[in-house]
């Protein structure tokens, strides 16, 4: 049987676009290093992995301007909606993500969230029949 519901660990990804005077920096990226490992701390967060985007060589580049990546391992659902309103999140954001942008947050900032249960079918099992409770 699987336990999924508020128990299912959750995945949150942020797709950023910073301006290339930042991206280009190594103190810029070093700073925004230790700015997301300071949210490790709060509560709820499993792990966050993050770095600049890539293309392998011979490859398209399909990344349409994306150029940072921040993926945030959170324990469930609550703990995402914790993680959102945790006052180091909301000055990591503020202080150390938003000032790198290239323009602004409505056109540099994309964010999803799904249930990461490991069948790639997320909360959509309850309607197979197979979360027993």
């Amino acid at each position: 049987k699987l336990l999924l519901g508020p128990f299912m660990v959750v995945i949150h990804v942020v797709l950023l676009r910073l301006h290339p005077s930042h991206i280009d920096s190594p103190s810029s990226l070093l700073s925004l290093s230790e700015s997301l490992q300071s949210m490790k701390s709060i509560p709820g967060v499993l792990s966050i992995s993050y770095g600049p985007t890539f293309v392998p060589d011979g490859s398209v580049d399909r990344s349409r301007g994306w150029n940072y990546n921040i993926a945030v391992k959170l324990k469930n659902k609550s703990a995402l909606e914790s993680y959102a309103t945790h006052e180091q999140h909301i000055s990591v954001k503020k202080d150390n993500i938003l000032p790198l942008l290239n323009s602004g947050p409505a056109e540099d900032v994309m964010a999803v969230d799904w249930d990461d249960e490991g069948t790639g079918l997320g909360s959509g099992l309850d309607e197979l029949g197979v979360n027993e409770k």
